[in-house]
């Protein structure tokens, strides 16, 4: 499998100097030149992580076993009509959301006399190319645009470091992002967890399936310590264990506004659920809370539910999909009984929680 690494953000951040320049010696045509070399560079290191992105796909697709993924979910090739229709409205688009699922672009603006209740727009099939991704770091700046939802869109690294760029800028209005199955990974989810220390209004973010180990893991939560706005955070089928639990731990006690936290389908265990334990004795805002579909097994459970009945807040804690005996089952259905808690797991506790009408899932 090929291993990327790329130093991401310089052209944008060089770009930014020239702007910032230019406006203080508006006539200085060394700076012009300087913005327009950086723009240059830019747009040829974007195809060429294009073409490394396409390649390492199908790398990872063959090690694996599976069906090597649509050519089009990498950065379409240059001249591609359907990327260069999308990339047109995303450049012109002045609404408060946009949405590309797969192949599907979907616009919403926002309401305004000719239109009351809004309108929505959509386009397929939609790709990205090259320039759509600086359309999009446009975007993410204004204060206006309030949502952001990409998946199966092989953005990697360099997209996210476009991303992010925008949206921690100060006045960017961005408040929800979701970027599923964009092949982020470590080095990508390092430059979200800038954009939530840097004072962003983000209260939403979806990372799943991205890919992201330990060191993401890590770098994520260095970010949320930083960060006093962000109520939802889903980091579900990703590549993580108990390495750097005890940070994201640590940031989710401390925390005082996020209210859902989805860390199902990850390689965490025992030591990871005693991470999360200690979280709890100290949050107080947290509501929902998934391990669904980990390696839990029946200890951590014990340690977890010890701390979670008669938490000031916690109201649905998922562990789905776990392995137990009956006679834990058993024991966990009688330690939860008659609390509030919503505790998914055993069978009966799932048709009890039906019947009153309770909370399902974390996410």
């Amino acid at each position: 499998m090929r291993v990327l690494t790329r130093v991401t953000g310089e052209f944008n951040e060089a770009i930014a100097d020239c702007d910032a320049a230019r406006r203080i010696e508006p006539g200085d045509k060394a700076i012009a030149a300087l913005k327009a070399k950086a723009e240059e560079e830019r747009v040829s290191a974007t195809w060429a992580f294009s073409i490394d992105m396409k390649i390492a796909a199908n790398e990872d697709a063959e090690a694996e076993g599976r069906e090597a993924p649509h050519p089009r979910h990498a950065i379409a090739p240059r001249g591609d009509l359907h990327a260069t229709r999308a990339t047109m409205r995303i450049e012109t688009f002045g609404g408060v959301s946009a949405e590309l699922i797969d192949d599907t672009l979907t616009l919403v603006h926002a309401p305004c006399r000719a239109s009351p209740e809004g309108r929505v727009e959509v386009l397929r099939p939609a790709y990205l190319d090259h320039r759509a991704l600086f359309c999009i770091e446009e975007a993410t700046k204004r204060s206006g645009f309030e949502a952001l939802s990409l998946r199966g869109a092989i953005l990697g690294d360099w997209g996210a470091a476009f991303i992010a760029r925008g949206a921690r800028l100060e006045g960017a209005g961005l408040e929800r992002l979701s970027l599923i199955e964009c092949r982020l990974r470590d080095e990508g989810a390092r430059s979200i967890g800038t954009l939530l220390a840097r004072g962003s209004k983000l209260y939403e973010i979806d990372l799943s399936g991205n890919r992201i180990g330990d060191e993401g893991l890590g770098a994520l939560a260095e970010g949320l310590a930083a960060n006093e706005h962000l109520q939802v955070l889903c980091l579900s089928r990703n590549r993580f264990g108990n390495k750097r639990m005890g940070p994201i731990g640590r940031a989710v006690g401390a925390h005082t506004a996020l209210r859902a936290l989805d860390l199902s389908h990850n390689a965490v265990s025992f030591a990871g659920a005693c991470h999360v334990a200690e979280a709890l004795k100290t949050s107080t805002s947290l509501q929902r809370l998934s391990l669904a579909s980990t390696k839990l097994r029946a200890d951590g459970l014990y340690r977890l539910a010890h701390v979670a009945i008669g938490h000031p807040s916690l109201a649905t804690l998922d562990v789905r999909g776990i392995g137990l005996r009956r006679a834990d089952r058993r024991k966990l259905e009688s330690r939860t009984r008659y609390s509030r808690l919503a505790f998914l797991g055993a069978l009966s506790l799932l048709a009890r929680a039906c019947a009153n009408g309770s909370p399902l899932s974390c996410a």
